[in-house]
């Protein structure tokens, strides 16, 4: 059956891929869709961020070919998939240093907002061997901070948010000042998204604990600093220092399914708070060394309370207070013997440290204390080796050698218990040796096949090892979880069969062993996370984007997908769980008339399966959550060189759809919008 899809994905890659196999023409089609560099990375630019009216990451990477949006209902949190994959199998970066919080090593996009960042790289399977081991079996996301590049910039955007009815629900503003001068640049953002409600469609039918209107609960607050401060000694040596300052404040939408499917929580977060200092450097020296130094000290801390009902009065447990760090440092050397010989390598470590504190104070009961107390070290290593035959062609091995050292392990239950201490934890497997191999080939200019085969695999996270199986536990349901091992195999082309198109086509398969998921245990419906015996999944992607006369840039994206797991005795299912088969999107940017441009886009994608608890008969319940269509529509209109002015709806026919069951998407929903630049 493998076989037959992988032969049938490979024909409509050979099919849609060079149409014409002439000489593409130089230019640009605006947009940059692929690059020919001797790596699988896609590059979402500033104009194709802007086209989406994106002001997240989480935005930015919509219909993205092999990237589906998912979300954390139960934590209120935009996170994507890769290939199938789950938010733990994602490595995520800025200006390759790693991000992440540290007990759960996830990143909510939804808070990561654009307006400091140039652009976005995206990798799937096929990573980068130089970047630090951060989870990233399935792939990456690296965003790149914009860096000043003339004597004065300035930028200035504001947007006000409103519902199907209106009603003003809120507001994103931000400004950018910075400076290039011969010696140095300097450059601080400053800015603020903040969000009253949003309105439920109107096809919305009231759950248990939602009633429709205007969502409960799901307001947000988002204010984030950054300066930055580079000296350039000359034009081949970069030293940049930086500084982020992130607060956060958010409401966790109630579940909103009927009695019997929903979920019991009403959260809050009152604090969610990210402070990083960091330095980049970078240089050539002799035409043939590029050496390159990274530092950084990331802090991250946030607290979740937990109340009775949708009142949010009476709290039902301690709140609960996460405080932890990451730092580390990296070096990176890459050396040019010939033209057609080049090594990098890597090597870099970091420490990482969680504390959990429970205030019972909150509860009347008892008092503050430190439960948990996790440090975890890492050492990485890493390699790549490209030869150029001849020029055309280009030959890439690469591997990486992680180790995680366990240092600590302490919990305790309640405030009186003297802490218990995982004495084991040194034998559990903490290694992870990674390789992969590429072919580029650019059979014409302008267009490229490539071939790339990946091993991969990460270390379980904090969480997925010490998690308690249930909230009268006094120790983790299975702390000796052993890694995950990914083999990734991907054929695909990237280019312009004709001077006006631009396509990525490519078909792929990924075979995981000891993928990890979460069960509930027969009997006694304690949580675990185990180890499955194995996972497959096969899919397509196509991206392509035409220019079609002077007036319209038109593209068009479609990801499918197909996979299945085969579990251990305790789970005897082999269904592929929250992942659609298909999804994509369509769009044109339509210029009628000299500075007027006009973006309708299209989204849609296929349901899939979801496995989740009765609340009331303590069954696990199977169904299936349905695909959806949506329309958005953006006007944009160039005032003259320094304001624009943007107008738009989004899920314009105000359709009913999720991306996790039953937390449903804002309805029919409208902006209003300037962006001042110099």
């Amino acid at each position: 059956m493998s076989m037959k899809f992988l032969a049938v994905l490979a024909a409509a890659t050979i099919i849609l891929a060079p149409a014409s196999l002439a000489r593409a023409q130089d230019g640009s089609l605006g947009t940059i869709l692929v690059e020919y560099s001797p790596d699988t990375i896609e590059r979402l630019t500033a104009p194709e961020m802007e086209r989406k009216a994106a002001l997240t990451v989480w935005d930015a990477l919509k219909s993205e070919p092999g990237l589906a949006l998912t979300h954390s209902g139960g934590r209120a949190e935009g996170t994507i998939s890769i290939r199938g994959s789950n938010r733990y199998q994602v490595g995520m970066y800025i200006d390759d240093v790693p991000v992440a919080t540290v007990y759960r090593n996830e990143f909510d996009l939804t808070n990561s907002m654009l307006f400091d960042i140039e652009s976005i790289e995206v990798s799937k399977g096929y990573t980068s061997p130089l970047l630090a081991a951060n989870n990233s079996d399935a792939g990456a996301i690296n965003m790149r901070t914009h860096k000043p590049a003339r004597p004065l910039e300035l930028l200035f955007k504001y947007r006000n948010n409103f519902d199907r009815s209106f009603d003003d629900q809120g507001r994103m503003y931000g400004i950018r000042l910075g400076t290039k001068q011969r010696l140095f640049y300097l450059q601080v953002a400053a800015f603020e998204e903040r969000r009253d409600f949003f309105t439920l469609p109107g096809g919305f039918t009231p759950g248990f604990y939602e009633d429709g209107g205007r969502r409960d609960n799901s307001d947000f607050k988002n204010s984030r600093l950054n300066f930055i401060a580079g000296f350039t000694p000359t034009e081949d040596i970069d030293i940049m220092v930086g500084y982020v300052k992130q607060e956060y404040e958010k409401g966790q939408p109630f579940d909103a399914a009927p009695e019997g499917l929903h979920y019991y929580r009403h959260w809050r977060w009152p604090v969610y708070e990210t402070e990083r200092f960091y330095l980049n450097a970078q240089g050539e020296f002799l035409d043939r060394l590029d050496v390159k130094l990274m530092a950084y000290y990331d802090k991250h801390t946030d607290m979740s309370v937990d109340y009775r009902d949708t009142t949010l009065t009476a709290k039902r447990n301690p709140d609960r207070l996460y405080d932890e760090f990451t730092k580390g440092l990296q070096l990176r050397l890459g050396y040019e013997f010939t033209p057609a010989h080049r090594l990098d390598a890597s090597a870099g470590w970091r420490r990482a440290s969680h504390k959990q504190f429970d205030d019972y104070n909150t509860s009347g009961v008892g008092g503050n204390y430190l439960a948990e107390y996790d440090i975890e070290d890492y050492l990485d290593l890493g390699a790549e080796y490209t030869f150029k035959p001849i020029n055309e062609l280009a030959l890439v091995a690469g591997t990486s050698w992680t180790k995680v050292t366990p240092r600590k392990n302490d919990y305790r239950r309640n405030g009186t218990s003297a802490f218990t201490t995982l004495d084991n934890m040194q034998s559990v497997e903490n290694k992870i040796w990674n390789w992969q191999l590429g072919a580029f080939w650019e059979f014409l200019p302008e267009n490229q096949l490539f071939a790339t085969v990946a091993k991969k695999g990460r270390m379980p996270t904090m969480r997925e090892r010490f998690l308690r199986a249930n909230n009268n536990s006094t120790a983790p349901s299975n702390p000796n979880l052993g890694p995950e091992k990914a083999m990734h195999y991907e054929i695909g082309y990237r280019g312009k069969p004709l001077a006006w198109l631009e396509t990525v086509a490519s078909v792929y398969h990924s075979d995981y062993t000891g993928k990890i998921i979460q069960i509930s245990v027969p009997i006694t419906n304690d949580r675990m996370m185990i180890n499955t015996n194995s996972t497959k999944i096969w899919g397509f992607e196509l991206g392509a984007q035409a220019q079609l006369g002077e007036m319209v840039l038109a593209g068009l994206s479609l990801s499918l997908l197909k996979g299945k797991h085969v579990l251990d005795s305790r789970d005897t299912s082999n269904e592929f769980f929250d992942e659609p088969t298909y999804h994509g999107t369509a769009w044109a940017s339509i210029t009628p008339a000299d500075k007027l441009t006009i973006t309708p886009q299209i989204d849609f994608q296929s349901g899939y399966r979801v496995r989740m608890n009765n609340s009331v008969t303590n069954q696990t319940v199977d169904f299936w959550e349905g695909g959806f269509v949506t329309a958005d529509l953006r006007v944009a209109y160039d005032v003259n060189d320094y304001l624009t002015l943007e107008a738009g709806a989004k899920n314009i026919f105000d359709k009913l759809y999720s991306y996790n069951w039953y937390y449903p998407q804002p309805g029919r929903n409208f902006y209003l919008g300037l962006t001042a630049k110099y």
